[in-house]
């Protein structure tokens, strides 16, 4: 059956998208429009100051990174991950498509330390500050 979205979940990664061309492969699964507008109305009604959590007492900067790393296979990916958790970091999500981890520390004051400590762990590429990005108003000034 061709799904009426154009859009079906692609074999390239377990949370890539693909254009639909009407092909059925048995190895796609479609995946309508309505999970974006789902997903979209879903973080419009999250109240914002679970988005943006102040800075605990004492805290220094942010505890929750996206690190980037060399994950080509599953065997360097778990090489990392157990470097990262022997570093005090916590993994909260995996970004099997661009290669990586959203990562925060177990302590919040230890962001900072964290950040040092993941910046040295070979595979590792970069580690930048998780932030919340807000969407301005259509028409507002930029």
């Amino acid at each position: 059956m061709t799904p009426p979205c154009g859009f079906i979940a692609g074999t390239a990664g377990a949370d890539s998208i693909a254009p639909y061309h009407g092909k059925d492969d048995g190895m796609t699964i479609p995946v309508g429009r309505g999970w974006a507008l789902t997903l979209l109305m879903a973080a419009a009604c999250v109240p914002a100051p679970l988005l943006a959590r102040p800075l605990a007492n004492g805290a220094s900067g942010p505890s929750t990174f996206i690190v980037s790393c060399d994950c080509a296979t599953s065997a360097k990916r778990a090489r990392v991950q157990r470097r990262i958790e022997r570093a005090g970091g916590r993994i909260l999500y995996s970004y099997a498509t661009i290669g990586g981890f959203a990562v925060t520390a177990r302590r919040p004051r230890d962001g900072a330390a964290l950040r040092r400590r993941l910046a040295h762990i070979p595979g590792i590429q970069s580690v930048q500050p998780d932030s919340v990005i807000r969407l301005a108003r259509p028409g507002a000034p930029q």
